[in-house]
């Protein structure tokens, strides 16, 4: 018997790998947006449109998920990403203004494409007789890779500079 249904292992792969990616990153946001001049008020402020705009955009990205497919939206779900990225790198560059709502937003759209994208393949090919099983696996390879990239990212950091996580 696998350890994972066949169906189920290239989603795990695709949120293992973006997340692992993702936990690099984003446990040290508010240190970077501290050190490059927001206040914290700023911080709190871009968690609040942060959930705001999930809030808002979840239900029409789960029916635009529903109609085109989890691929999709998980492709969308890594544009968006890649734009949350290109704000911070802005800000780590000296870009001030709106950008930061701007990557609250891009935050915002990459969750709702990804977690959507993510529950819907999920319900349509999961075995029922092993969904606990399945399930179980999914997130234990998923919490593995990310508990170890902060402690990976702050060894990069340290040897070879703080813009290094960004890159991978």
């Amino acid at each position: 018997m696998p350890l994972l249904h066949k169906g189920l292992i290239n989603i795990t792969v695709a949120n293992t790998l973006r997340n692992f990616g993702g936990a690099l990153v984003d446990v040290f946001v508010p240190l970077i947006l501290l050190k490059n001049g927001l206040t914290l008020l700023n911080i709190c402020f871009f968690y609040i449109i942060y959930a705001v705009a999930k809030l808002l955009i979840n239900y029409p990205v789960m029916r635009i998920t529903n109609k085109y497919g989890a691929k999709a939206s998980l492709i969308l779900s890594r544009v968006s990403y890649i734009g949350y990225l290109l704000c911070l790198v802005a800000i780590i560059n000296g870009a001030t203004g709106n950008i930061i709502w701007f990557m609250a937003l891009a935050l915002a759209a990459t969750n709702a494409l990804q977690w959507n994208a993510q529950h819907l393949h999920i319900a349509r090919v999961i075995n029922m007789a092993r969904k606990g099983k399945d399930i179980a696996m999914i997130d234990s390879v998923d919490m593995l890779a990310s508990s170890l990239a902060p402690a990976i990212s702050a060894l990069l950091v340290l040897v070879l500079g703080a813009s290094w996580p960004l890159y991978i």
